[in-house]
């Protein structure tokens, strides 16, 4: 299912996009302010990066804005929203400031964003059926949405309808309720504050996920990395007969990623999985013999691109950090290399998978946001 992007796949998204009639709003406004003809311009990935990669670094602020405050219809061709097939909407994670908005329509990119998915994990060898618990945001946030379509299809002919059981965190209310309980007048007192919520929101967690544990038969997990390090959590889930977790949210260290997977889950498969409720998800690589212990996650081509560049949104080379781009490149919602705050290597394919995933890899990824104010990493 996933495979490099092509020309004809620019070619069919920009078609679409930019389409005078049919296409987007948005991006045939910005089309204007170009001076251009986006369809006769823009036939290749280079071509996009230069167009609309260029008109994206330089008005990356506006963007961000846009998605924020703008009408959400604006940015999806009318074509698209003709189509019949219904909208996932989905939501950043808002305790940074306003979230970002993003659309998935079910024909166009969510219905094949599951299908790729299934692939993904059947070349890992998870096991098909059984029940599911996800243990994440729900609400506005569409990986709670991605999470429970998963498990809902990730089963084979013949075998039972799984049951999908969900404990929600509102990573919203956590910082809001450790900012009521502090005092913004005393040094330190914010963090402090936010810790205590943090703690106590996650007692309420455990005090959901215990219960469903106890009394259901569990076969897959899915939650964030900050979730698997709690010891409660450990004790409860490497107990449980699992035959995979998956996580997502906040970044996973090298050192704790080694620890959850020789000592804390032993035997139990874990993936990794790197993406935003704007985007949809790219897949950490297949662990193998020689790897170290960073987590390296293979872009979800051909309807996610990312690249990593320099301060000046020059592409690094392969081995060398700098700050992730984005580009969703479906006819839904089109977004062309959009600059996040998550900083990663640029890493060349190689090993067993290098043939099989032949465009650039992702290693390391993390938010110098998070690593500066620790205290607003949450459970998420």
């Amino acid at each position: 299912m996933l495979r490099p992007i092509s020309d004809e796949d620019v070619q069919r998204v920009v078609g679409i996009v930019f389409d005078p009639q049919l296409g987007s709003k948005y991006w045939l406004d910005v089309e204007k302010e170009l001076g251009l003809d986006v369809r006769e311009n823009v036939t290749t990935f280079d071509d996009l990066s230069s167009v609309l990669g260029s008109w994206m670094w330089e008005h990356q602020s506006r963007f961000d804005g846009d998605l924020k405050t703008l009408d959400m219809r604006l940015f999806v061709p009318l074509s698209v929203q003709r189509n019949g097939s219904y909208n996932v909407t989905g939501e950043t994670g808002g305790t940074t400031g306003k979230a970002k908005r993003g659309v998935f329509n079910k024909a166009v990119y969510w219905d094949r964003m599951i299908e790729a998915t299934k692939s993904e994990l059947d070349k890992r060898n998870i096991p098909r059926g059984g029940n599911w618990l996800w243990i994440g945001p729900t609400g506005p946030h569409s990986i709670g949405d991605y999470a429970k379509d998963i498990a809902r299809a990730y089963v084979s002919d013949g075998q039972p309808s799984p049951y999908v059981f969900t404990v929600d965190l509102d990573t919203r209310f956590i910082k809001l309720l450790g900012i009521t309980l502090s005092n913004p007048n005393t040094p330190g007192e914010k963090k402090a504050g936010i810790k205590y919520s943090l703690d106590m929101y996650l007692a309420h967690i455990l005090h959901q996920t215990q219960p469903i544990l106890d009394s259901q038969e569990i076969s897959k997990v899915f939650t964030t990395a900050t979730i698997l390090t709690i010891p409660p959590v450990v004790k409860y889930l490497s107990n449980t007969g699992l035959d995979a977790i998956l996580h997502g949210g906040t970044a996973l260290d090298a050192d704790t990623h080694k620890i959850l997977v020789e000592e804390d889950y032993r035997g139990i498969p874990l993936i990794g999985v790197y993406g935003s409720s704007i985007t949809g998800p790219n897949l950490q690589k297949p662990r193998e013999e020689d790897d170290d212990w960073e987590l390296v996650y293979i872009p979800f081509q051909p309807f996610l691109h990312e690249d990593v560049v320099d301060k000046n949104g020059d592409p690094v080379k392969f081995g060398e950090e700098g700050q992730v781009r984005i580009w969703r490149l479906t006819e839904d919602f089109l977004i062309p290399g959009f600059p996040e705050r998550d900083r990663a290597l640029l890493v060349e394919p190689y090993g067993r998978y290098a043939e099989e995933y032949p465009w650039p890899w992702l290693k390391g990824i993390y938010s110098p946001y998070i690593a500066d104010n620790p205290e607003a990493k949450g459970v998420y």
